[in-house]
């Protein structure tokens, strides 16, 4: 069941981040409160899912959305192994520093035409993915029992 819950959680993401192009990057939310509540191995699938979708809606570098995506899934799946309790604000501040995390490696792969352009608006992405986690780990808590250690449920 949490297995199709999160598969109409990634249509519905890249649905409306393609329909509506919202300031915010909404796999990338996913992908963080998703990765705080999956074991490791189920974030970085997610990760890697979400990236590889966006990527091919996006037209271009499918490989770096992948890549990046996929880095920032397994690094927000290490919270609860660093001892951070997974809450709405953890959840907030995650999300901010993955899309800081996945947008930096993305930079780098595939690097953009204005780079303080592109700076800047990783900036604001990070603060509306940081709002946007709260209702979204709200709604995730309720599917997903937070990994009691970075490898799995205990």
């Amino acid at each position: 069941m949490k297995v199709v819950i999160y598969a109409i959680l990634v249509w519905l993401c890249l649905t409306l981040q393609t329909a509506i192009r919202p300031l915010a990057d909404l796999p990338l939310v996913l992908l963080s409160v998703g990765g705080m509540l999956l074991p490791r191995p189920g974030a970085t699938v997610l990760g890697f899912l979400l990236g590889a979708l966006h990527g091919a809606l996006a037209g271009a570098n499918l490989a770096g959305y992948a890549v990046s995506r996929t880095l920032a899934a397994f690094a927000t799946s290490s919270t609860v192994g660093l001892g951070l309790q997974p809450n709405p604000w953890t959840a907030a501040i995650v999300s901010a520093v993955a899309t800081l995390f996945a947008q930096a490696v993305f930079l780098f792969l595939c690097p953009p035409g204005s780079i303080p352009k592109f700076l800047g608006d990783t900036m604001g992405m990070a603060m509306y993915n940081g709002v946007l986690a709260v209702p979204v780990y709200a709604l995730l808590r309720k599917v997903s029992a937070p990994a009691a250690t970075p490898y799995g449920p205990a």
